[in-house]
């Protein structure tokens, strides 16, 4: 008698623990199941009978401590099969939040297969070569990798075109964090070296620099981040099809994939943000905030509800990470943080400010301590805008003007709200001309 092998994933919400789940056999003799636990291979210390459940959480575990499991499944007569294959599970350590990683010390990380062969506490790259770190930077490879390198060579098996036959292993970069959240804050400042696109085969309008939140597996997460098209989007993965939540313009120019093939700007520092979290209603709200030049000044640049009736079911929680397409990067100073109230109250204001894709308008949302938040709309300078609010975001030409301002001479005029925004209520700005 044998079952599937089993597959895992595993959370650390609340305590190292690791679920275990398969697929039922099919066969109508089937009795129930049992998973099996140790610390050696083969040898298994603890044993739990599920009975005709196919997961299983074995909790309690040990922060970097390897683990072993494996099932069977048994009949009515007590006949057990064969052990499934084996996996075996690293946990990592439990971080306090905010947890931010400044890539001060210097090393090197191989990519893993998977999550517990990765060598670092903290992190897991899945694809790219190598992670270095040196000068107080995070980097992917920069440059190529030595002809008939063991590096080049593997990456010529697996990923032949999108490596370049294997010189470019960074040409698809997937960085994660290893510990599971729900609602989140990820920001980290990136800087493009190079792009890696001399092969017409891999250019494409998507490539670009996102980040991960609530990555549970290839086949589901959201992420959030900027194309070589010039788009900022945010999108979620479930069940392997993937779902625009929202699309905007950022960058300057027209992609063409023989003559500009990439808008997002080199050599320049870019701080991107993803917030995550979950409303009254349990849907998650999603914000994407840029940082062009490493101002310190976080900039809203889309935001959308995934809202089950439009999109389906949520996805709760995962881990988080980073990816780039075809690119050399540098990275510095990644941070992850629980939205708290503060930034939970940014995310709520976001959701009620509109901006007309017809206004070339910039927003900063700042909260402050007393609970206000101060609203800062750039555009050019010497140009009045309008602030409306009304109770259908679907209809303005009812809406009453809130406030008017013009811009200064930095191209900039600010609004303080009132402390707690009204949610029956929706905010939009327009510039004074324009209805």
């Amino acid at each position: 008698m044998k079952i599937p092998p089993v597959f895992f994933f595993f959370t650390a919400l609340t305590a190292c623990s690791a679920t275990l789940e398969w697929k039922a056999t099919g066969d109508s003799q089937i009795a129930g199941y049992r998973a099996y636990q140790g610390t050696s291979p083969g040898s298994y210390t603890k044993v739990t009978d599920v009975g005709m459940k196919t997961s299983v959480t074995l909790a309690g575990l040990q922060a970097n401590k390897k683990y072993y499991f494996a099932a069977t499944a048994y009949n009515s007569d007590g006949l057990e099969s064969n052990f499934s294959e084996e996996v075996v599970y690293v946990p990592p350590p439990l971080i306090s939040l905010p947890f931010t990683y400044d890539f001060r010390v210097d090393g090197v990380m191989g990519d893993a297969n998977d999550i517990s062969g990765s060598p670092s506490p903290y992190w897991w790259l899945e694809t790219g070569g190598r992670m270095y770190l040196s000068n107080c930077l995070g980097s992917t490879i920069l440059g190529k990798v030595p002809e008939g390198s063991p590096l080049q060579v593997h990456y010529s098996s697996i990923y032949k075109i999108l490596s370049d036959n294997g010189s470019h292993p960074q040409n698809l970069f997937q960085l994660f964090m290893r510990t599971s959240l729900s609602n989140a804050s990820e920001e980290i400042y990136v800087n493009v070296q190079a792009h890696n696109l001399t092969n017409a085969m891999n250019r494409a309008p998507w490539n670009g620099i996102s980040l991960f939140l609530r990555y549970v597996d290839e086949n589901a997460h959201y992420y959030a981040g900027i194309r070589d098209d010039g788009y900022a989007v945010i999108k979620k993965k479930r069940d392997g099809i993937y779902q625009t939540l929202v699309s905007k313009k950022i960058f300057p120019g027209t992609y063409n994939a023989t003559t500009n093939f990439s808008l997002i700007p080199s050599q320049q520092w870019i701080g991107l943000k993803i917030i995550v979290a979950d409303d009254s209603l349990g849907r998650p709200h999603l914000s994407l905030f840029m940082d062009k030049g490493r101002t310190g000044e976080w900039l809203l640049v889309s935001e959308v509800i995934d809202d089950p009736l439009r999109f389906g079911p949520k996805i709760a929680a995962g881990i988080c990470g980073m990816r780039s397409d075809f690119m050399d990067l540098l990275f510095d100073d990644f941070k992850l943080g629980d939205p708290g109230p503060a930034v939970i109250l940014a995310a709520k204001a976001a959701a009620q400010i509109i901006v007309p894709n017809d206004v070339a308008t910039y927003l900063s949302i700042l909260p402050q301590e007393n609970g206000e938040i101060v609203l800062k709309v750039k555009g050019v300078s010497n140009k009045t805008y309008v602030i409306e609010e009304t109770t259908d975001f679907r209809d303005w030409k009812a809406a009453s003007t809130n406030t008017t301002g013009t811009t200064d001479n930095e191209s900039a005029f600010t609004w303080r709200t009132p402390k707690e925004m009204e949610s029956s209520r929706f905010y939009r700005v327009r510039e004074a001309d324009l209805q």
